[in-house]
């Protein structure tokens, strides 16, 4: 008989000492899930939260990304522009400098067809019979001053007339 009661007892405390294991383990699981619902919960925050956060940074990212492609093209057209009346103010430039000035007098009593004629001669106009038909029709051929002008190839037939108009620069 007692060494029935001994084998019980081994049998009932194997039992036991396999379930307080069990119980600790339990016990530890637990524990560190209970520890990971805490932290999900105060570091990740609900679903809402991390959506707005999600969200509005991407959304400003692409509006500062928009802005900026603005900006750029904006400044972009600005520097184009520039650069285009940059190369025309040089172009002006080229030819003023290469302007070759000469001197062209009219007399006293010549006439708008005589004056065109001279002109063309000189080689400061092309068309003496345009020049003429201009003068004519904006009724200048009456007004022409007396006098030494200094004039370029190139002048329009109203920057010739104006000059003539005016009288020489003293």
């Amino acid at each position: 008989m007692g060494s029935n009661h001994l084998s019980d007892h081994r049998t009932f405390s194997a039992n036991r000492s396999r379930g307080a294991i069990d119980g600790k383990v339990l016990f530890v699981v637990g524990v560190l899930l209970f520890s990971v619902g805490i932290s999900t919960y105060y570091l990740g925050g609900d679903e809402k939260d991390r959506n707005e956060q999600g969200i509005e940074p991407l959304a400003i990212h692409e509006k500062e990304k928009d802005d900026f492609h603005k900006t750029y093209n904006n400044e972009k057209v600005a520097i184009e522009i520039a650069e285009e009346k940059i190369v025309v103010n040089e172009e002006n430039l080229l030819e003023e400098v290469n302007r070759e000035y000469k001197d062209f007098t009219v007399y006293w009593g010549e006439t708008s067809t005589r004056v065109a004629r001279r002109l063309e001669n000189a080689g400061i106009i092309d068309d003496r019979m345009r020049f003429n038909n201009y003068m004519i029709t904006q009724n200048y051929v009456r007004r022409i001053q007396t006098g030494t002008y200094q004039f370029y190839y190139g002048m329009t037939d109203e920057e010739i007339a104006s000059f003539l108009l005016t009288g020489p620069e003293k």
